[in-house]
């Protein structure tokens, strides 16, 4: 259990950070999403320092760094900087996004329904792409698009016996990192098979206890110790499988205290986490600091699971309006429901 001090939840209110504001009203002191400051943050998040900085990159033709691939270079191309946004909260009717999300579908979607990576003749759909992608699609309010129901049902019948998904051909155990994006993806989905695979994509998490080997017990060393980075793209960090399961709705359950304890145990006395690392292309958050965004997402999680308590709680609840910014770090949160 984590004690949150005002002065924590003051600095992540300041309006700064549009989206650390979000977030924080919504999944830390659990205002509605139709709550007036709600509102207000979220729609402050367009003219956002990040989201500007983000789209002055863009060329006209809607690409980013190379017009042939979405996704090469890995962490620098179209498809890295969708997801930012997604993460960001960027609004997925701006003329920019819906342009930049046309591209990728012209040049990656197959005809199996799912997301290629590559640019040559013998590119094949895959997992991972195919999973981060249409979760970006759905945030941005295209889960109803016909290219996003078919990247949805070549999900649903990719997934493997066990309940995660795997990008390497033909493995039968499922990947801990190939199975978060189809888990986030699906849970924006709204239909009833999508639900039944998150589901038992949340039951294979929790039967690893997030980070370990059901085999053996032992934490698995490819994700160990586990960092937090932002963005947090493909890696398999602290953060991320805990995010994954409050969008999938996870309930509290005894096989997440480790995972829990983990994140707790990060926190400095002022209730704030660090970001341990950032792709050099892409930081919103210095790493080796207390940061907006992961201290957001941290507290987000524990809120979620029921591990927050705070300070004057009754004053939180009804002084929440921004305050002078201070020289703080800042970062963007995840979109957490």
């Amino acid at each position: 259990m984590i004690r949150v001090p005002r002065s924590t939840i003051e600095w992540l209110l300041e309006p700064s950070n549009a989206m650390v504001r979000a977030i924080t009203l919504e999944h830390v002191l659990r205002r509605r999403a139709d709550d007036p400051e709600v509102r207000e943050a979220r729609a402050a998040i367009a003219s956002s320092r990040w989201v500007g900085q983000i789209m002055r990159g863009q060329h006209a033709d809607g690409w980013w760094v190379n017009p042939k691939s979405c996704y090469q270079p890995r962490g620098e191309a179209t498809v890295w900087h969708l997801q930012l946004l997604a993460e960001l909260g960027a609004a997925g009717d701006d003329p920019r996004i819906v342009m930049a999300c046309e591209r990728f579908l012209r040049q990656h979607a197959m005809s199996d329904g799912g997301f290629a990576c590559g640019m040559h003749r013998d590119r094949y759909s895959e997992e991972c792409l195919t999973g981060h992608m249409l979760y970006t699609l759905a945030a941005f309010g295209r889960g109803r698009d016909a290219r996003s129901l078919a990247a949805r049902d070549w999900l649903l019948k990719r997934q493997l016996a066990d309940g995660g998904w795997n990008c390497t051909p033909h493995r039968a155990h499922s990947s801990f990192v190939s199975t978060l994006g189809a888990t986030k993806a699906l849970s924006l989905m709204t239909d009833r098979e999508s639900a039944r695979a998150v589901r038992r994509a949340v039951e294979f998490l929790l039967a690893h206890r997030v980070f370990f080997s059901h085999v053996t017990g032992r934490p698995v060393r490819r994700f160990w110790p586990p960092a937090i980075q932002f963005p947090a793209h493909y890696a398999y960090d602290l953060l991320h499988p805990l995010r994954t399961l409050v969008i999938a709705r996870a309930k509290v359950d005894e096989r997440l205290e480790d995972a829990l304890a983990l994140l707790e145990a990060r926190a400095d006395v002022a209730a704030r986490w660090r970001t341990d690392a950032a792709p050099r292309a892409m930081m919103i958050e210095r790493p080796g600091r207390p940061g907006k965004w992961a201290t957001a997402a941290a507290l987000a999680v524990l809120a979620h699971f029921g591990r927050l308590t705070y300070d004057e709680q009754r004053d939180l609840e009804h002084e929440t309006k921004p305050r002078r910014a201070r020289s703080c770090g800042t970062g963007a949160s995840p979109r957490l429901g």
